[in-house]
């Protein structure tokens, strides 16, 4: 699994997969497209919202190593 796949994993599961938290911050405000404060990943509406924008990605990754075995 590569970095992105981590971020993408832990954005979609809520599952922390990434060793430094600050890189999954910078891809949540990413997937966001806003400025995300440190307090606020403890909400549960915006772990529900990142999950959504991130589930794309995550299907795709699902898909192709699917296709792989």
């Amino acid at each position: 699994m590569n970095q992105r796949e981590t971020l993408v994993f832990t954005a979609f599961t809520g599952v922390t997969f990434v060793q430094d938290f600050s890189d999954f911050h910078k891809y949540a405000e990413e997937l966001m497209g806003r400025p995300i404060l440190t307090h606020q990943f403890a909400s549960a509406e915006l772990a529900e919202q990142i999950a959504a924008a991130a589930k794309p990605e995550f299907l795709r990754i699902c898909k192709n190593v699917s296709n792989y075995y």
